[in-house]
């Protein structure tokens, strides 16, 4: 996104950031830091404590001394098995040493590679409710830990950031065969066998033979399993001007996308000749292109925006109101704007305008998921702002959330499910989650920081998108541009007896550097670098789908959920 780093009057227009390899800063040990998350309740909880269960204040005191003691030279135990975590933006790798990934790690991963990068992208449910709205053959969303029947197929809509302007494009992508990839789990013991090794087996043989063999692949053995396993990429694209730097689709009516250009124009366009193109040679759409149909090359955006005075990145559709959006740019403007369903859209004008930030860039905005009328966001000020589109003095916000973070908040995204709940990111790499049932404006105390309901300062690089978790309303992913992509369960609670087993103590295996990591990070992705966005699957809601400079990754972390 931009570079935040000028200071002083510097427009923010003028900091926009290109992918490129930077080159990398010592960064010291450090010790990572969270407050406490919110009180969400265990469902899992036990109903009676156990008798043996040691109380947290001697559980500390133990953890210390074990610590101290395996910090000493020569005094950890021989016969004990040490292991050490890897803290990413701490632990530094010497030289000749590389980063490989644990296949067991994950149920699913799938690496992409693009013609362009994408700074931005959104996931279509499916191509058939492009081509009849009134369809829904994915039904309703999949819990979390709900089983996935592979192979899978997603589909998505990316904008480009192209060497030249007059090269992007708007691409619609259908990733298809993305069968699971796990291998049988790897034990930390390595004289213990694994329980799931017999039915890891069993899982791959029920899915090699459920592959279609008639794809044109030729091999035998391990190379033809190889080349079945391969996701298949097929795409559409039309021509867009200039980088994009957020594209969104509208939740009614998919086919519809809006896309900020770099350009400062806002543009709406119907992208259903590149869902009918994709469809062509699948099941129920086997047919040729109809005389009338519009080729994907000759679609051009029906509708631009041009009331803002520069460039942004702050675009949102609202999810109760169709055809409503609201985009922010580099100025501090915000306006609010429709799409008709006969696809012709009502500008706004002067007055629509929202904000007075006096140059300070809107840098992300989010709709209520319960009030038809509210949205939020959030910019390079450190202020979270919440607005009324039914208020008639739109110089000033209805609530405002000031100093939310150290610096430049970048992103924002509103709970679904505990919808008083918003988490945000900035520039600072700290994720902070708002409480907005006890939320105050600043009111005559604008100097005064924010208190946030929980906070966690684990990246050490800016903050590029926070997702929350479609369904499970204490779980939520972030991206970094430390080059990876977190997961956390704001649900789980620090245990002391676990951090003291994981020290070596009451019989347990060393983990060094366990006790750094906070207890509400569940997983760290790692192996893409400069990682723009990220977004859950709206019905696989347990794949996770990230872009960066070097292509897409479409994954599912294994039992986390």
């Amino acid at each position: 996104r931009r570079d935040h780093e000028a200071a002083g009057n510097d427009r923010p227009s003028e900091r926009k950031v290109r992918f490129a390899e930077r080159q990398a800063e010592d960064v010291g040990d450090g010790e990572m830091e969270s407050t406490n998350p919110l009180p969400f309740e265990d469902a899992c909880e036990d109903e009676y404590d156990s008798e043996d269960q040691i109380d947290e204040h001697e559980a500390q005191q133990l953890l210390a001394e074990e610590s101290k003691r395996i910090s000493s030279p020569g005094k950890t135990d021989p016969g004990s098995v040490t292991h050490k975590v890897y803290r990413h933006g701490v632990d530094m790798l010497n030289e000749g040493e590389e980063l490989v990934h644990d296949e067991t790690a994950y149920e699913m991963l799938h690496m992409i590679t693009a013609e362009w990068p994408s700074l931005s992208f959104d996931i279509h449910q499916s191509l058939a409710s492009s081509l009849d709205p009134e369809s829904a053959p994915l039904g309703a969303p999949l819990s979390a830990s709900a089983p996935l029947s592979y192979p899978l197929s997603i589909c998505l809509v990316a904008g480009t950031q192209a060497d030249r302007a007059e090269n992007n494009k708007l691409t619609v992508m259908k990733l298809s065969r993305l069968f699971r990839t796990r291998k049988k789990p790897r034990s930390l013991n390595p004289n213990e066998s694994s329980d799931d090794e017999d039915e890891a087996t069993d899982d791959e043989d029920d899915e090699d033979s459920e592959m279609d063999d008639t794809d044109g692949m030729t091999g035998t053995g391990k190379q033809a399993t190889q080349l079945k396993r391969d996701c298949v990429l097929r795409h559409s694209s039309v021509r867009h001007s200039g980088t994009v730097n957020r594209v969104r689709l509208m939740p009614q009516q998919p086919a519809i996308v809006a896309s900020w250009s770099e350009d400062g124009q806002v543009y709406a366009t119907d992208l259903l000749p590149c869902y009918r193109a994709l469809s062509r040679g699948q099941a129920g759409h086997l047919r040729m292109a109809h005389a009338s149909e519009k080729a994907p090359n000759a679609v051009r955006p029906f509708f631009t925006l041009r009331t803002h005075s520069t460039e942004g990145y702050a675009l949102d559709w609202s999810p109760l109101d169709a055809g409503l959006i609201a985009s922010g740019d580099c100025a501090g403007g915000i306006y609010c704007w429709r799409v008709s369903n006969d696809g012709s859209a009502v500008p706004p004008t002067a007055g629509d305008r929202f904000g007075a930030l006096d140059g300070e860039s809107v840098e992300d905005i989010q709709w209520s998921p319960t009030e038809q009328t509210v949205f939020a966001s959030c910019g390079t000020d450190r202020c979270i702002r919440f607005w009324d589109t039914r208020q008639k003095a739109r110089g000033s916000a209805a609530l405002t959330l000031p100093r939310a973070h150290e610096s430049d908040v970048n992103v924002i995204s509103w709970n679904r499910v505990d919808t008083h709940l918003l988490v945000s990111g900035g520039d600072d790499g700290a994720l902070s989650v708002w409480d907005l049932r006890s939320a105050k404006s600043a009111g005559s105390n604008a100097h005064a920081a924010a208190e946030p309901a929980a906070h966690f300062a684990y990246h050490a690089e800016p903050i590029t998108a926070v997702a929350w978790h479609p369904t499970e309303s204490s779980m939520l992913a972030a991206s970094s541009e430390d080059h990876s992509v977190s997961v956390w369960d704001l649900a789980v609670e620090r245990d002391a007896e676990e951090e003291l087993r994981l020290a070596g103590g009451a019989g347990g295996q060393l983990m060094l550097g366990a006790q750094d990591v906070p207890p509400q990070l569940l997983f760290v992705h790692l192996g893409q670098k400069h990682v723009k966005d990220i977004r859950w699957h709206p019905h696989y809601t347990s794949v996770l789908t990230s872009s960066a400079a070097d292509g897409f990754n479409v994954f599912r972390v294994a039992d986390i959920f």
